[in-house]
């Protein structure tokens, strides 16, 4: 019997929701750069697991930070090697879950 169709498929593929939902955030609007705050509750994600997943993604070259004003501030590194994929995958998980009838 097949599985029934569930939200958030996205974060199945990464492995980790509050790792999933920064990159989802990140790739869909690249030229944005949400602060430190701003990106957690944009997410609703606790600023510990936040500040473990922002410094593996940035660790491995995919994000990028900058302190300006008082406030760290996260970008995507649009020219590393997984944007591109990423993007994709999350774009089409996106698809899936709207079309999804649950």
């Amino acid at each position: 019997m097949p599985r029934p169709p569930y939200a958030g498929r996205f974060h199945y593929f990464i492995g980790s929701r509050t790792r999933a939902l920064v990159i989802e955030r990140l790739v869909k609007d690249p030229h944005h750069r949400p602060y430190f705050r701003e990106l957690g509750r944009g997410i609703h994600a606790g600023m510990g697991a936040l500040h473990r997943e922002l410094a593996e993604l940035e660790r491995i070259g995919l994000i990028k930070s900058k302190a300006e004003a008082g406030a760290r501030f996260y970008e995507v590194d649009a020219c590393h090697p997984l944007f591109e994929p990423l993007r994709s995958l999350a774009e089409v998980c996106e698809r899936m879950d709207a079309n999804s009838k649950l």
